[in-house]
C-alpha cells in the first residue's frame, strides 16, 4: 500500500509532502510568506517553530545535529545540513553534472511576481478560501 502524499497544488512546483502539515508550512512559508515565530534575540521571523529552534543556535554557537556514519566527526547547526550532509557524502544521491538551480530565460519576470497562482484544480471551497488570501494580499 502506498503512503498517502500531498502535493502542492501552485504551478510551478512539484513537492509533494507526507503530511497534510508539512504541505500547508510549505504553501505558508514559500507561497505565501507567512512566517510566524520571531527570534527574540535579533527579530529574525521564521516558518516553524523548529526553524526558530534551530536559529537559536546560530547566537549560542551549539551544533547539535552530529553525523553518525561510523569515522564522520561532522556537526552542524541545523537538521537539513546534517541531512544534506549524508545524502551527498555518505549517501551518494547526488546526480552528478546535474544543477539544482533552475534558470529563465527573463529572470527578472519571474522573480518580481509578489502573489501567488492560484490553481483552477482546486475544489471550489478551497479556491475561495485562496482567492480570499488573494484578495487581501492586494490590498
Amino acid at each position: 500500500m502506498d503512503a498517502t502524499t500531498y502535493k502542492c497544488y501552485y504551478i510551478w512546483c512539484d513537492k509533494s509532502f507526507n503530511s497534510k502539515y508539512n504541505l500547508k508550512r510549505h504553501i505558508n512559508a514559500l507561497h505565501l510568506g507567512i512566517k510566524r515565530f520571531e527570534c527574540n534575540m535579533c527579530g529574525k521571523k521564521l516558518v516553524s517553530k523548529q526553524n526558530l529552534s534551530e536559529h537559536l543556535y546560530t547566537h549560542t554557537g551549539a551544533k547539535p545535529f552530529k553525523c553518525n556514519f561510523p569515522g564522520c566527526e561532522k556537526v552542524y547547526r541545523q537538521s537539513s545540513q546534517l541531512s544534506y550532509h549524508k545524502s551527498r557524502v555518505h549517501m551518494n544521491t547526488h546526480k552528478k553534472g546535474k544543477s539544482s538551480e533552475v534558470s529563465f530565460q527573463f529572470p527578472g519576470e519571474i522573480s518580481d511576481i509578489a502573489l501567488p497562482i492560484i490553481s483552477l484544480e482546486r475544489k471550489n471551497n478551497q479556491l475561495q478560501a485562496k482567492l480570499q488570501v488573494h484578495h487581501l494580499l492586494l490590498r
